[in-house]
């Protein structure tokens, strides 16, 4: 088989070099002879050789780059598909809603907690805030919210007489200020003649940056 390959090989030279006329050309009359025929397969080696040596590299490091944008669209047209362009709308809203619910930042707590004092001022209450240090801690890898721990005391204002009632509102006013707060402990502190404090702990929740 070798043998024949061999054979093969040296006829198809042969006839490939071969000089009409001229049985002892010389190698170089033999080489022009050839450049019509070898000229088409070199330059398609050298393709070949481009495409896998630099060509194919780029393609997949571009594929693999582009992996993610290609998952989100066939997320996104997955979803297309589940959900009509109303549902759509109405998830948005209710997304952006919810949104507003959320502190821009860290920075905007301290307003906030000026406007609850200014609030249970308003209703015979004076409020005191504490809030942790959140410069060290840590979110879930993930997460697009984080939390913002507040710690506060609540005393009834001189001449407060309805205190319970002034709580309540106090407590309400507070859950309908536009911010979402989750309110973790309530304890109220009293004796049999009047209400000594109220002590609270909560968190607000803040948009993590993207």
């Amino acid at each position: 088989m070798k043998n024949k390959i061999k054979l093969w090989l040296r006829s198809y030279g042969s006839a490939l070099t071969e000089v009409p006329g001229w049985p002892d050309a010389p190698v170089s009359a033999r080489v022009r002879r050839a450049l019509p025929a070898l000229l088409p397969c070199i330059g398609m080696l050298v393709i070949v050789g481009w495409t896998f040596a630099f060509q194919a590299p780029r393609a997949r490091a571009q594929r693999a780059a582009l992996a993610p944008l290609l998952a989100l669209e066939s997320n996104i047209s997955s979803l297309r598909l589940a959900f009509s362009e109303q549902q759509a709308t109405e998830i948005a809203a209710r997304a952006a809603g919810a949104s507003r619910l959320f502190l821009a930042s860290p920075a905007e707590l301290p307003e906030f907690l000026q406007t609850l004092k200014k609030e249970a001022a308003e209703r015979g209450w004076e409020a005191n805030f504490f809030t942790a240090d959140t410069a060290d801690s840590t979110n879930a890898e993930g997460a697009v919210v984080g939390y913002l721990p507040v710690r506060g005391k609540l005393t009834p204002a001189a001449g407060n007489a309805e205190q319970f009632a002034s709580l309540e509102s106090v407590l309400e006013r507070f859950s309908s200020l536009g911010r979402r707060i989750d309110l973790i402990r309530l304890g109220v502190r009293a004796d049999e003649h009047r209400w000594l404090h109220a002590e609270l702990n909560f968190r607000l929740v803040y948009l993590l940056p993207r």
